[in-house]
């Protein structure tokens, strides 16, 4: 059996090559590298499919966040409340414009954050909440925009894995007072190398997003998009329902060969507001597991293996200092099993046959 990556998307790639080729030489011909026309194209497209006020790309889902961070300016002397079970990017943009990340541990149920353990950790220094969609689905937005509304709190989404999710009629990115996207190779729809988005939810935000990249006459753009990632988006996003689809489709075939194995403690739910943008599930003996898929040529990941809150670059920025014990536990079970529009269900199959071989000589 030939080796299972983690993520690989060249028959995607082969797919929109063509396109993706000819909108950059019209790029070219118009001689901007960053913030041009294919730039243009996609943040109206995407405005399109958000019925949002704008859209505007970044270069990756952190500048986005960044973005957003400023405009909605939080900075020295504030506190931001983020889930302890996320990427490391979700409290760095936090860090970076001067306000203390205060880490709060996640739900059992769903791995996004606890809206009581939010309750529990504001302060009179609380200016936001962000609201991490993570995995398959969103946070919990209804008893954190009523929180967040009863304190006189922003709520912000880092919807950066969240393309195509929606919850209770409201899509991703457009469920808060801003939302950003990633759009990473190995996101549902990814760019080449990055790139990112950030959402308005009316025209003033809109402006101050432009006037924060630097969208002017004679202004220099910051944290922009460059033409090439715009181009791969663009082919990317028509194939965006097809993409949800398949990977639905491999999810079940997971969820059919794995549940009934012993030693797999967790699978992922999957409603049908949610899209399957990582396969994560839990399990026992889980580093065991990963180096015996490692060793038949399966790539898998962790997400995540370590609680933000014991990440050592954190203690003196932000505050650590409240428990998370559903987030430790995760860290010690999860993992994650290849899963993309390019995977082939007899490569799934493969993956399935090799946990099992494990569990059963176990």
């Amino acid at each position: 059996m030939t080796p299972v990556p983690f993520f690989r998307n060249s028959t995607t790639w082969q797919r929109i090559r063509d396109g993706v080729e000819a909108d950059i030489a019209r790029s070219i011909d118009k001689g901007v590298a960053v913030d041009g026309i294919l730039v243009r194209e996609v943040e109206e497209e995407l405005t399109r499919r958000l019925g949002c006020a704008g859209v505007r790309l970044t270069a990756s889902g952190s500048d986005a966040l960044l973005v957003l961070l400023k405009q909605q300016g939080i900075g020295p002397g504030d506190e931001v409340i983020v889930p302890a079970y996320t990427f490391f990017a979700s409290v760095a943009a936090i860090a970076h414009v001067g306000a203390r990340p205060v880490i709060v541990d996640i739900l059992p149920d769903r791995y996004t954050i606890c809206p009581d353990a939010v309750r529990a950790a504001l302060t009179e220094r609380t200016k936001a909440i962000v609201a991490v969609h993570l995995f398959t689905t969103m946070a919990d937005m209804e008893s954190l925009a009523a929180l967040s509304a009863e304190q006189g709190l922003m709520l912000i989404e880092d919807s950066a894995q969240g393309i195509g999710m929606s919850r209770q009629g409201r899509l991703a990115g457009t469920a808060a007072r801003g939302g950003v996207f990633s759009f990473f190779p190995a996101k549902t729809v990814g760019a080449l190398g990055d790139a990112g988005a950030v959402i308005a939810t009316d025209e003033q935000q809109l402006s101050e997003f432009d006037e924060i990249l630097g969208r002017g006459e004679g202004t220099e753009p910051t944290y922009g998009c460059d033409e090439i990632q715009a181009a791969v988006v663009r082919a990317s996003l028509p194939l965006l329902d097809e993409f949800k689809d398949k990977r639905r489709r491999l999810f079940a075939y997971y969820d059919e060969r794995l549940r009934s194995i012993e030693g797999v403690r967790r699978l992922p739910s999957l409603a049908p507001e949610d899209v399957g943008y990582v396969y994560v599930a839990e399990f026992d003996r889980r580093d065991e597991l990963q180096a015996h898929l490692r060793a038949h040529g399966i790539t898998t990941e962790i997400f995540y293996p370590l609680p933000l809150s014991r990440q050592d670059c954190l203690t003196d920025v932000a505050d650590c200092t409240r428990p998370v014990p559903v987030a430790e536990e995760a860290s010690t079970r999860v993992l994650a099993l290849p899963l993309y529009s390019d995977l082939l269900e007899e490569e799934a199959a493969h993956v399935c046959d090799i946990v099992s071989d494990f569990y059963r000589r176990a």
